[in-house]
């Protein structure tokens, strides 16, 4: 019975230790779970910021009269001032090379030549004039906007849509409600060079920072091409091994995407030092309780033994001083 009684004791403290070590696992998995899903999120949170930066340089579009900006640029050939403003503001951002206009009905793109006449708004005169331009990005911008707009225009409810070349520009169709029809398209193509090196590298650097503290590095990279556009370290070595999570973009850049490593930030590595103290505390406490079991059943073997010793002996005295002497 002692026997089974110390076995249960043991048996006992160890799966105390055992629950109370999981409990200390999964707190800190739960922990770290959070922390990563919390970046996640700023993942998340940055790329649809950065969807919005590029809308939100021409939201004044959304408030026009098309049907007015139509018929104005059909009597004049430029736009009525309201629009022309928020082709200003938006002009004055580095993002975009240059503001392009084409009508509907433009046929420019279907003749092969380098260059063509494109209608290009001169943020200086705040209007459209005439300007050669090589033909490829704008064209297949237009191509791309057309082809979308084929698709949804029935039943379409803004006055403008936006579509997206991948990086290289962005496209906005012209609505006329009243006769649902695509009447022009704006094309921007984008600063190559401003676009990768300085604003896109600058957000991530800004954004997510110094990977030691803030437990996340981050990559921009061209999927199609396999390279790497911007980083949030500058200088960090990209190691596909180390990326745990990727991020698309929504209805633009859908060459590129940006790719995760989670690192040890201070709140990481406190997670893991208090951890490492709990579990160190546990390790004692199991082997001063299993000592402490072990030492009492030591010692009540040993007492059970004196007793029966000096049972033993009582028993041989009492035995001698009852037989009588010859």
């Amino acid at each position: 019975m002692r026997w089974a009684l110390l076995a249960l004791g043991i048996l006992a403290i160890v799966g105390l230790t055992g629950m109370n070590v999981y409990s200390l696992y999964e707190l800190r998995n739960n922990s770290l779970e959070s922390e990563r899903e919390a970046k996640m999120l700023q993942v998340t949170e940055f790329a649809d910021r950065l969807r919005w930066r590029f809308i939100r340089t021409f939201s004044g579009l959304g408030g026009l009269n098309m049907e007015n900006v139509d018929a104005t640029f059909k009597t004049t050939g430029q736009f009525p001032p309201k629009a022309r403003d928020v082709l200003q503001n938006a002009s004055e951002h580095k993002l975009f090379s240059g503001i392009y206009y084409l009508p509907a009905d433009s046929d420019i793109c279907k003749h092969n030549k380098n260059t063509a006449q494109f209608l290009k708004f001169n943020p200086s005169e705040n209007r459209f004039s005439s300007t050669k331009k090589e033909t490829g990005v704008i064209c297949d911008g237009l191509g791309m906007a057309k082809t979308r707009m084929k698709v949804i225009i029935e039943g379409y409810k803004y006055n403008n849509k936006v579509i997206f070349d991948s990086h290289r520009s962005m496209t906005f169709a012209l609505v006329n409600l009243n006769k649902r029809e695509v009447f022009g398209y704006l094309v921007m193509p984008f600063d190559q060079q401003y676009l990768a090196k300085d604003y896109l590298q600058k957000g991530l650097v800004e954004h997510f920072g110094n990977p030691e503290k803030t437990g996340v590095e981050v990559w921009l990279r061209d999927w199609t091409k396999d390279r790497i556009i911007a980083r949030s370290e500058p200088g960090s070595e990209y190691k596909p091994e180390q990326v745990k999570f990727f991020k698309k973009f929504t209805d633009f850049f859908d060459d590129w995407q940006l790719e995760v490593a989670f690192t040890d930030n201070p709140a990481i590595a406190a997670s893991n030092a208090s951890l490492i103290k709990n579990l160190i505390v546990l390790f004692a406490a199991f082997v001063l309780l299993s000592g402490a079991l072990v030492f009492m059943f030591i010692t009540a073997q040993r007492e059970r033994a004196l007793a029966q010793r000096q049972a033993g002996f009582l028993a041989n005295v009492t035995h001698e001083l009852k037989t009588p002497w010859l």
